[in-house]
């Protein structure tokens, strides 16, 4: 997720929006040195608007701190099914973006489920908890544009199908392939 603008609160730093024109995108760092041993809130703000939960730091320069899909989940809406089987959630980590389809393969590659979202497509930071028999091998999701995502495994700390633009699947025959 790219993130627009950090507010800060704590002594010795400066209130408000710390981050300045240019937004963070994914795999950058945010450090920061402060005076004070107090600890910090710090909340970021995503490119819709859509805020974080309160993340505290103290000021210890060991520590490093991760930001998560997780603590932006709260903005989104949580949709589930109540089937019996294997219990996965998929969640729609893009801004400004709506998932239209949602497929789950398996590992001969075919399907073991498939959502129609076009109705109720699934909204920036909103989730899908589904079942199916087993494990899928593949999740492939689709946005209103047509572009595809797919994802092989869930995230490894929160144990979801976090959907961004990473998981694009790319046609790198560019430009044959537009």
């Amino acid at each position: 997720m790219n993130i627009a603008s950090v507010h800060v609160k704590g002594e010795s730093l400066p209130q408000g929006d710390i981050l300045g024109p240019n937004p963070i995108m994914p795999g950058e760092f945010l450090r920061l040195w402060v005076e004070s041993t107090e600890p910090c809130s710090l909340v970021f703000i995503d490119l819709d608007g859509f805020p974080s939960d309160t993340l505290i730091a103290t000021a210890n320069p060991d520590t490093v701190y991760q930001l998560t899909n997780e603590m932006f989940y709260h903005n989104g809406t949580h949709h589930s099914t109540a089937d019996p089987g294997h219990t996965f959630t998929v969640a729609n980590c893009m801004s400004s973006e709506r998932l239209v389809s949602v497929e789950a393969l398996d590992e001969e590659g075919y399907s073991i489920l498939f959502f129609d979202l076009a109705q109720t497509p699934l909204e920036t930071w909103d989730r899908l908890t589904t079942q199916t028999d087993y494990p899928p091998a593949l999740m492939i999701c689709t946005d209103s544009m047509g572009r595809e995502y797919s994802l092989d495994r869930p995230d490894s700390l929160s144990g979801i199908y976090d959907f961004d633009l990473l998981s694009l699947d790319f046609d790198f025959s560019f430009p044959e392939g537009q």
